[in-house]
């Protein structure tokens, strides 16, 4: 298997990551990162079955890498769009603390990603391990399922959508085990649900494109599965990503298409911060807790950290979308930008205060600080100025009551 690359962030990709509308050309080289990690953490796997379960499990694994290299010889692009997948990348995850905890990691999982790059290459190949984990939908290769002793590769489930001429096209993956051990946890879709998804993607996209093209094509390059996840009972969005699945996001369908966008972009912005800190220090956490203007739970400075460049993002799409739509979607739009605005200057200030930032940590906030509070003075209709207000200090008198 090829080796895995070097990689560093230039000056250039840090100022890029500060920029609340930038990250399309940061994506595209996370991702090539990303590539380099999973191979980094496949060898990893192969080392540690060989240490720690060296007879018939390690014999499995080595015979399907030994298939994937040969695959690899004819169609590399094929082979390294496999390799780049979360899927792949939460599969290792889940390897390794499976190993950590004395047991035997999913092979099947990992025979059935192999089986799927063969399919696509057009080469036969057999694999005696019976795969119980079930469909497996793999972003460029395809879904995958097994029955009668046989592989099938089908297209996968995908939404699409097209606005400006810019595309976002991602698999829809409600169901992977591996993923959902990673915390992306999807419900089933049946028929009407997928046609509600296939009508919401498009939807929220033409927001998007409106609101800032680079925005947009951010999302599109950073964003390759979404896992459907079920709506809130409060109605709040809901979404969540993880840092061993590089490129999907979990995501509830949410009432307006504005909203949804917001979603897209938010979840989108905690993509490409993962994929920057696996790269770049960020944080030296000393493991102190923060109270958090979004979450109901104290949260450590990376995670503080995460959330209030999300909200940065969500602060300045809503700076703009608060002038669209009726005088109620107007006033709806001043009242989410007037509380992101205050929140996530409050969750920056905590940020700069806390010690925990190392020097590229603290250049993105104080960049993030800098443009909030060009932002500070920007009107609001006094109605949205004081219900934020009243959400802003509700939240911190709820969570001063519960972990003061």
């Amino acid at each position: 298997m090829t080796a895995a690359g070097t990689h560093r962030l230039t000056a250039a990709d840090m100022r890029e990551l500060a920029d609340p509308e930038g990250g399309a050309g940061l994506a595209r080289r996370l991702r090539a990162a990303e590539l380099s990690k999973h191979k980094l953490l496949l060898e990893q796997v192969r080392k540690r079955l060989g240490r720690d379960r060296p007879g018939e499990t390690f014999t499995a694994f080595e015979s399907l890498r030994n298939r994937l290299v040969a695959v690899e010889k004819t169609h590399p692009d094929l082979v390294a769009r496999v390799l780049a997948t979360p899927h792949l990348g939460a599969w290792t995850a889940q390897s390794l603390m499976a190993l950590d905890a004395g047991r035997d990691p999913d092979i099947e999982y990992f025979a059935a990603l192999v089986a799927a790059a063969c399919e696509r290459a057009g080469q036969r190949f057999e694999i005696s391990l019976p795969i119980h984990s079930g469909p497996l939908n793999l972003p460029g290769v395809g879904m995958v399922r097994a029955s009668d002793g046989r592989v099938r590769v089908t297209e996968p489930v995908r939404v699409r959508a097209e606005a400006g001429g810019l595309v976002l096209e991602a698999s829809l993956d409600p169901g992977d085990p591996q993923l959902a051990g990673c915390g992306l946890r999807g419900m089933p879709l049946g028929p009407a649900d997928l046609a509600a998804w296939r009508e919401a993607v498009p939807e929220a996209w033409a927001v998007l494109v409106r609101y800032s093209r680079p925005t947009a094509a951010a999302v599109a390059e950073a964003v390759t599965t979404i896992v459907p996840m079920r709506p809130a009972p409060d109605g709040l969005p809901t979404g969540a990503t993880s840092g061993w699945a590089f490129g999907a996001i979990g995501l509830a369908l949410a009432p307006t298409p504005e909203a949804f966008a917001e979603g897209l972009l938010h979840e989108s912005r905690h993509v490409l911060l993962g994929g920057v800190m696996d790269l770049v220090p960020l944080t030296r956490p000393a493991g102190r807790r923060y109270y958090s203007p979004w979450r109901e739970d104290p949260r450590p400075i990376d995670g503080l950290l995460q959330g209030c460049y999300a909200f940065f993002a969500v602060t300045g799409f809503w700076r703009a979308q608060r002038h669209l739509g009726s005088a109620g979607e107007r006033l709806r739009g001043d009242v989410a930008y007037a509380r992101w605005r205050g929140a996530t200057s409050d969750a920056a200030d905590s940020l700069a205060r806390s010690g925990e930032l190392t020097p590229a940590g603290r250049a993105l906030v104080e960049e993030m600080r800098r443009r909030l509070d060009a932002w500070r003075d920007e009107p609001v209709a006094a109605e949205a100025a004081q219900e934020a207000e009243t959400l802003l200090r509700g939240h911190r008198e709820r969570w001063l009551a519960r972990h003061a």
